[in-house]
């Protein structure tokens, strides 16, 4: 199998590990003080410095890749992410499909969308910061 394809799936399923952590916390820990809405918002903006953590740390790997290389390993990503969410939490939470669509809907105050389009730069935004990072200790 490619190095990438597995470098790839890898790293995707430290991001899913971190996501489901932040999940959990934000169901135990902020959803009973603060409410759904709130603790959604807070948790979202956790897996965005999450996400952006583990593309710096993982850079190196797809350091040789082109902006486009970085992009698709972006886009694997999000299918994998939209794929885990709907075919296996959706399932096994037994969510409805209107809560995923809510989900992805920003009229319906839904942020998995923005998520996503972040997820897909993240390879090539934390490529850009270590890149960033060794210029600036030159």
């Amino acid at each position: 199998m490619n190095r990438i394809v597995v470098r790839t799936v890898f790293v995707w399923l430290v991001i899913i590990l971190a996501e489901t952590l932040n999940g959990i916390a934000r169901e135990v820990f902020i959803t009973p003080r603060l409410g759904d809405v709130s603790a959604r918002r807070i948790s979202f903006c956790i897996a965005l410095v999450l996400i952006l953590a583990i593309a710096y740390l993982s850079a190196p790997m797809f350091s040789a890749l082109t902006h486009v290389g970085r992009i698709l390993v972006g886009v694997a990503w999000a299918v994998l992410t939209f794929c885990f969410e709907v075919f296996l939490i959706a399932s096994l939470a037994g969510i409805t499909t209107e809560r995923i669509i809510a989900d992805y809907d920003p009229r319906q105050g839904g942020l998995m969308a923005f998520g996503m389009s972040y997820l897909i730069a993240a390879p090539t935004l934390g490529y850009l910061l270590r890149r960033q990072k060794a210029v600036d200790q030159i």
